[in-house]
């Protein structure tokens, strides 16, 4: 548990909810319903069950249960995520998951933000109800509008700024056609400012989204209903 500890200590990027990378006029719209947009992932019908039962905190060993415990702690949340109870049934798998996480999600170097709309952007190209729904809320309680969401999910040339659109026009292209990327897409990154180590990150988060979309579209895992009532509120 020393690692998990360790993953989940914070860093620099922990605290970051703010950056000059997100939308300026970016706002909380979570006291208001959101429509489903085009392209959103919401629009995609729901599984209605995975094949495969999830393992409850009430279920769970005791070395499971400290992962569960751990991960809301660090999440800031009250419930245990569906994608994990059901990555439980492999206590390898769930490490595995939890630490890539912690490491690319969590503390990651880029702005909160960034991150978020990169995960779901990529969410929303593999049209995973799952976790287009999660990084949507995440994406919306760092205060990014609509007009964003909408962008993300079906528009990246209307997004804005050019930094944040070549970021995450960039992950998406990483993730869903990864040999089509060029020594272009990564100039351009530079000529942004981007050094090379974030942009292996922007990779390796990027790939992260798409691992997580694939385990929840195979394993059949519906929206959390907190996060169904987050979306709804």
């Amino acid at each position: 548990m020393g690692l998990l500890n360790k993953l989940f200590g914070g860093g620099d990027a922990a605290s970051q909810t703010q950056t000059s990378d997100a939308p300026a006029d970016a706002r909380s719209s979570m006291a208001a319903a959101t429509p489903v947009l085009p392209g959103d992932p919401a629009a995609v019908p729901s599984f209605g069950g995975s094949p495969i039962p999830g393992i409850s905190e009430a279920d769970a060993s005791e070395e499971v249960a400290a992962i569960f415990g751990q991960v809301k702690e660090a999440m800031q949340i009250p419930f245990v995520p569906n994608i994990l109870q059901m990555l439980a049934n492999s206590p390898q798998a769930l490490k595995a998951t939890v630490g890539a996480i912690a490491e690319l999600q969590l503390n990651s170097t880029l702005p909160r933000p960034v991150v978020s709309m990169v995960l779901y952007s990529v969410a929303a190209a593999s049209e995973c109800r799952y976790c287009g729904s999660m990084h949507k809320l995440s994406c919306r309680t760092l205060g990014i509008d609509d007009t964003t969401l909408a962008a993300l999910s079906g528009n990246l040339g209307t997004l804005t700024p050019e930094r944040v659109q070549a970021i995450v026009a960039f992950a998406v292209k990483a993730a869903k056609s990864p040999k089509d990327l060029s020594g272009g897409d990564f100039e351009k990154l530079r000529d942004m400012g981007i050094s090379d180590s974030e942009i292996v990150e922007i990779v390796a988060l990027a790939a992260l989204g798409g691992y997580l979309d694939s385990i929840a579209d195979a394993l059949k895992i519906d929206v959390d209903e907190m996060i169904a009532q987050g979306l709804a509120a």
